[in-house]
C-alpha cells in the first residue's frame, strides 16, 4: 500500500470516529462564522508579484520532524502575516503530519490572512468541521475523490462561505476539475512515491486553460525555481518545509520573496 492509500485508509477510521463524536455539536449557523480575512483567489489574481502560502507543518510522512521542537502555531502564523505571506496553510492531521490538537485554533485566532485547512478530506462532515474550526479554505485532493464528489464538496464549501483549493498531480485528474473550484493546485510531489518533478508540473500547467488561479505545491526551496514557475503561469506557491526548518520561518518567507521577485523576467 502506497503512502497516500495508507493515509486515506486511516482517514476513513478517523471520519467514523468524528461522526460519533460530533453527533451533539450544533453545526447550525456555521455560515455566519465569517472572519473577514479576504479571499485567497482574489489575492492571487490581483497580485503583481509572487504570492506565498506559508505552511505551518511539524513533520511529514517522507521526513521525520521538520519544525523545531518548541514552536507554536500562534507564534509562527502571526509572524507569517507580517512578513509578506498571502495566506497560511496549517496541517491538521496528527497521525502522519504530527499536528497538535491546538495548532489550527491557535492559527485562526491570530491570522489576518486566509487560512487553509490542510488535511485529507473524504467526507462532508470534515467540511462542516473545517468551517467550525474557522478555516477560510479547504483542500480537496483529486487523487482520492471522484468528479461528482469534488463537485458536491465544492457546493458544500461555498454554502459555508469557504473557498476550495483542488490539488491535482497527474494528467488523468484534469477531468475532475470543475468551474466551482476557486484555486487549482499542481503538486510537484507524486503522492504515491513522494518524488518531486518540477518539469512535470510545468507540463501540467500548460494543459490547464481554466481562468482560475493556479498554484504550485510541495518541494519548493529555491527562489530561482519559483521565479521560473511564476513566469510559466503559476500565480502562487505553497511552501512549508523550507520555512519550517529555518530558525526564523517568517524571516525566511520575507527573504525568499525578495529574492524570487528580483528574478522575475
Amino acid at each position: 500500500m502506497d503512502i497516500l492509500a495508507k493515509i486515506v485508509d486511516y482517514k476513513k477510521q478517523e471520519v467514523k470516529q468524528l461522526k460519533e463524536q460530533l453527533q451533539e455539536v450544533p453545526f447550525r449557523n456555521l455560515s455566519s462564522r465569517n472572519l473577514n480575512r479576504g479571499r485567497l483567489s482574489e489575492k492571487l489574481i490581483n497580485s503583481l508579484n509572487i504570492s506565498i502560502i506559508a505552511e505551518f507543518k511539524r513533520r511529514s510522512p517522507s521526513k521525520d520532524r521538520i519544525a523545531h521542537a518548541n514552536v507554536t502555531a500562534s507564534q509562527i502564523v502571526k509572524s507569517y502575516c507580517t512578513h509578506g505571506a498571502a495566506a497560511v496553510s496549517v496541517l491538521s492531521d496528527s497521525k502522519f503530519f504530527g499536528a497538535k490538537k491546538e495548532d489550527f485554533q491557535e492559527a485562526v485566532n491570530v491570522s489576518t490572512i486566509p487560512v487553509l485547512r490542510k488535511d485529507f478530506i473524504i467526507d462532508e462532515i470534515q467540511i462542516m468541521q473545517s468551517k467550525y474550526m474557522g478555516a477560510d479554505i479547504i483542500l480537496l485532493i483529486a487523487a482520492v475523490l471522484d468528479q461528482s464528489t469534488i463537485t458536491r464538496f465544492c457546493e458544500k464549501a461555498h454554502e459555508l462561505e469557504m473557498e476550495v483549493l483542488c490539488e491535482i498531480h497527474d494528467q488523468s485528474e484534469l477531468n475532475k476539475l470543475n468551474p466551482d473550484i476557486d484555486i487549482i493546485g499542481i503538486n510537484n510531489r507524486n503522492l504515491k512515491t513522494f518524488e518531486v518533478n518540477y518539469e512535470h508540473s510545468m507540463r501540467m500547467r500548460d494543459l490547464i486553460s481554466a481562468e482560475k488561479p493556479v498554484i504550485s505545491e510541495s518541494g519548493l526551496s529555491d527562489p530561482k525555481i519559483v521565479a521560473k514557475l511564476y513566469n510559466a503561469g503559476f500565480q502562487g506557491f505553497l511552501i512549508g518545509e523550507h520555512f519550517m526548518k529555518n530558525q526564523d520561518p517568517a524571516k525566511a518567507v520575507s527573504l525568499f520573496l525578495d529574492e524570487a521577485n528580483s528574478l522575475l523576467s
